[in-house]
């Protein structure tokens, strides 16, 4: 069975969303889309990887395919 996880999505522009999604990408993609891309650049991600450590760290969005 799919173990969801939960992610935490906040910047400095006052941006605060919990999302649980099946993969880290998933959830950036989601998120992403309720974001002005103009003004936002980044977005900081906190979560726990299943070894149980908990992860923060910073993502340049929009997250794209790359060719």
């Amino acid at each position: 069975m799919a173990k969801n996880k939960e992610y935490h999505f906040y910047n400095d522009s006052g941006f605060d969303e919990k999302i649980e999604a099946l993969g880290f990408k998933r959830a950036v993609k989601s998120v992403q889309n309720k974001l002005d891309l103009k003004e936002n650049k980044f977005i900081s991600v906190e979560y726990i990887n299943k070894k149980g450590n908990e992860i923060n760290r910073s993502v340049k969005i929009p997250m794209r395919r790359s060719k």
